[in-house]
């Protein structure tokens, strides 16, 4: 789903030590190495690389030049290195050119013509982007998207904003809805055309992401979603304003209980039928607990102690292996007084 996969146990050697290793790495190699390093430092809940991170991907980036300037490879990293500016396009295009069956190529020019706002050519790759995932992980967006009445949703990034996207473009879901992609924040042009929309002035995003999206919340409140899959070092600065309505978190929001109660049922018996299998799906399923555990507990609170609803979530949490964590909340609930 990704354009890059992530695998950590490739970086147990040094930098160093990898590519003091004269030609042994191929162009693939040299590829696979930089964009595994690269998601690996986007695990720190930030689109801002410190200067080491810079220059080790960097080196990287000069590495893959040496050894083949004229690579698909190199060509589609020197996209990557980019991070969504101008200059990188002419270096996706050529990699298409020497590569167009790739579909990691084809992934990134979707995301490209959506960053531009050239649907019509976006069009053209959104299948693409979901023949990458499975057919729960497809559903899984179709719910977020329909279950989201909001002008903008908030997505964290190429993970799941170029799905949702490619469902919209595909004609498959609410067309309505406006993706705003943290991962396109990294543009200035892109960053400012959302903020205009809004009628707020520049604010920085990168390294500044939790104050980025508190000042876009705060100023818009009924008109935007955040996705779940958001890091939660993202939302850090509003905690104390973002409610759980489903599969997002709305600022502020009015009338919540009545929301995840109409979720819930909305999803009640596809979650009891529903059998999940791949670590991918069993993870990106664990959402749904969130918003079902918080509707149990409003519930409790309003002296309702739904049993019906509290069977369910047992029975989803052992699908989808958090049995012990939920049986956990679930006592803790009970326990308030």
């Amino acid at each position: 789903m990704k354009v890059y996969l992530v695998i950590f146990g490739l970086f147990v050697l040094s930098f160093n030590s990898v590519f003091g290793q004269g030609g042994s790495l191929t162009p693939f190699d040299l590829k696979e190495a930089y964009l595994e390093r690269r998601a690996y430092f986007e695990r720190d809940g930030t689109k801002e690389f410190n200067p080491s991170q810079k220059a080790e991907l960097e080196g990287m980036v000069k590495r893959l030049e040496l050894n083949a300037p004229n690579s698909y490879e190199y060509h589609f990293v020197k996209y990557i290195h980019a991070n969504y500016s101008g200059p990188g396009m002419e270096s996706l295009l050529r990699a298409y050119e020497l590569k167009p069956d790739e579909k990691e190529v084809k992934i990134a020019l979707f995301g490209y013509y959506e960053l531009t706002n050239q649907a019509s050519k976006s069009k053209a790759f959104a299948a693409a982007v979901l023949n990458r995932i499975s057919p729960l992980q497809r559903k899984y967006y179709q719910d977020v998207l329909r279950f989201t009445n909001q002008k903008y949703l908030v997505m964290s990034g190429e993970d799941d904003a170029l799905v949702a996207l490619a469902l919209i473009r595909s004609g498959q879901v609410n067309q309505n809805v406006q993706i705003i992609n943290l991962d396109f924040l990294v543009n200035d042009k892109y960053k400012n055309q959302i903020l205009q929309q809004m009628g707020l002035p520049s604010v920085p995003f990168k390294g500044n992401e939790s104050n980025f999206l508190a000042t876009v919340l705060k100023s818009n409140k009924e008109k935007i979603a955040v996705s779940t899959t958001v890091s939660q070092k993202y939302l850090s600065k509003m905690a104390e304003h973002i409610f759980i309505t489903g599969l997002s978190y709305q600022y502020n929001a009015s009338g919540q209980l009545e929301i995840l109660q109409h979720f819930w049922s909305e999803n009640q018996n596809y979650l009891e039928k529903i059998q999940l299998s791949s670590k991918q799906d069993k993870r990106l399923y664990q959402n749904y607990l969130p918003p079902l555990l918080t509707l149990y507990k409003i519930e409790l609170l309003n002296g309702n102690e739904h049993k019906k609803l509290k069977k369910a979530i047992v029975l989803f949490a052992e699908k989808v292996g958090k049995l012990s964590a939920v049986e956990e909340v679930l006592k803790a609930y009970e326990q308030i007084e």
